[in-house]
């Protein structure tokens, strides 16, 4: 069974404001699992075609991402998602972060072209959200690749801003 985090919850239609916003490199989004999952696809929502981002699964803690992929999304509209070429396994009891990060293009090719898609309820808690064994729990933007283990002045972490990632993922055990 195939679930995408955005579509379990209902982040469109449940009160939360698309925001075009934060120009930071990287953003992120931290989350858990009840149950063992295994992650097949990451996806992103861009703000303008023509931009390479690197989508990368984190485990807390650790320096190297579980998985990375590049992607240049083309569809402006909706979070198009992408193909890991290896599956990531998530475990109970263990934290992880998506997180997607500029790396090319856009008009400018600067910093200009960092901005991305958010979620907002006007300044109000987002997080906690929970998505059957999923639970999104804090949002992360940084300058550097892993916010999560970096000590840049730019780290920013939130608990009003969803980044507009997600994967998609299956139950390990049925």
């Amino acid at each position: 069974m195939k679930k995408l985090i955005t579509t379990l919850a209902n982040i469109r239609w449940t009160g939360y404001k698309p925001l075009l916003a934060m120009d930071l490199k990287t953003h992120a989004c931290n989350f858990n699992c009840e149950k063992p999952i295994r992650i097949v696809k990451v996806g992103y929502r861009t703000w303008k075609t023509g931009i390479t981002y690197q989508i990368s699964l984190w485990q807390t803690g650790v320096k190297m991402p579980l998985a990375t992929c590049k992607v240049t999304p083309e569809d402006t509209g909706v979070i198009q998602f992408f193909a890991l070429t290896e599956p990531v396994y998530a475990w109970p009891g263990i934290s992880y972060y998506i997180s997607r990060t500029y790396v090319s293009g856009g008009p400018n090719h600067s910093i200009t072209d960092y901005i991305g898609w958010l979620s907002t309820k006007g300044g109000a808690a987002v997080y906690p959200i929970r998505a059957e064994e999923i639970t999104l729990s804090n949002g992360f933007f940084s300058d550097d690749e892993n916010p999560i283990e970096s000590d840049n002045v730019s780290n920013i972490t939130t608990n009003t801003l969803l980044p507009l990632i997600d994967f998609e993922y299956t139950l390990q055990f049925q």
